[in-house]
């Protein structure tokens, strides 16, 4: 399922180290949209920490976070992966991802220990990302002929709101474009407004031939 409101995430990825009683916790916070992605980026962690004694982990995906996990990772159950996803709520993250390498330092730290240091090692890390508000999109396939694509092209671009993300001109006018979810049935409109070369009207029935729309993912 698609975020339907404007959400935050990781733009860039950050990383920190928290010590306690010799044992290291190094933090990493970044941007995810899939679980396969999360798993790549667990893989590399494990390659990239070969001595490292645990894995933890915590991630949440999509709207209000409905996809989330969070991992222990053979620490004392609720001891880890929970106070590093408590973090992610915290800071109000949707579509990321938190692990925390530790390395132990020989003195056991219990799960009070355990609870501080795992969630100030993910809150470092993710103070020290940057982030950014994404807006949702609907995404269309817009095929046109040729006789239209000047005029379309005009229409299109500089748009408040809208993308191109792809072309093809081979066979006739093809483009990708991207609205910003909250604008489309008004910028879809003045589209077809502007192409028929009439006053905007928001109920107004435009057809013109040649020219179609057909929202990706949708049902045309």
């Amino acid at each position: 399922m698609k975020h339907q409101k404007p959400y935050k995430t990781i733009d860039q990825p950050g990383e920190a180290e928290f010590r306690d009683r010799n044992s290291k916790f190094v933090g990493l916070a970044c941007g995810v949209n899939s679980e396969k992605e999360v798993n790549e980026i667990l893989e590399e962690r494990k390659s990239a920490h070969p001595k490292s004694r645990h894995i933890v982990f915590a991630f949440r995906i999509g709207p209000g976070g409905e996809v989330y996990r969070a991992s222990d990772d053979g620490e004392p159950s609720g001891s880890s992966g929970l106070p590093v996803f408590n973090q992610i709520k915290s800071a109000e993250l949707d579509n990321v991802l938190v692990t925390v390498v530790r390395y132990f330092g020989g003195t056991k730290l219990g799960i009070p220990g355990l609870t501080n240091a795992y969630g100030e090692a993910a809150r470092l890390a993710i103070e020290n990302t940057t982030t950014r508000w994404v807006k949702p999109v609907d995404e269309f396939l817009v095929q046109a002929n040729y006789a239209h694509m000047g005029k379309l092209m005009d229409v299109l671009k500089g748009r408040p709101g809208l993308e191109i993300i792809a072309s093809d001109f081979t066979g006739g006018v093809e483009l990708h474009i991207e609205i910003e979810k909250e604008l489309t049935a008004e910028t879809l409109q003045r589209i077809l407004c502007e192409m028929a070369e009439v006053p905007y009207d928001p109920h107004r029935k435009i057809e013109i031939d040649g020219l179609k729309f057909y929202e990706v993912g949708g049902e045309g």
